[in-house]
């Protein structure tokens, strides 16, 4: 993750690595990055601990485009509101 990347989109479920990976790596290098993840397995028995690695949300497939835009610009306000605290 680049420090300038301020949302991630990212699938749970991936061919070669898994999200939950992936994010803890996201958390590590660029902490400022909002992560929501998206997920086709509604019940996934690991979504509480998502939330405790960071993510900031969860959604699952197929996922409802202006939900998904209200999550999208609540995460990039609260990703930008807590930069701009001293």
């Amino acid at each position: 993750a680049h420090p300038h990347v301020y949302l991630m989109l990212m699938y749970l479920m991936m061919a070669v690595m898994d999200g939950v990976s992936v994010l803890k790596d996201v958390r590590e290098l660029a902490p400022e990055t909002a992560v929501v993840v998206v997920t086709g397995y509604p019940y996934y028995q690991g979504a509480d601990g998502l939330f405790s690695d960071g993510a900031f949300e969860f959604v699952v497939k197929p996922v409802d485009i202006d939900y998904l835009e209200q999550i999208v610009r609540v995460s990039l306000l609260v990703k930008h509101q807590s930069r701009a605290k001293p």
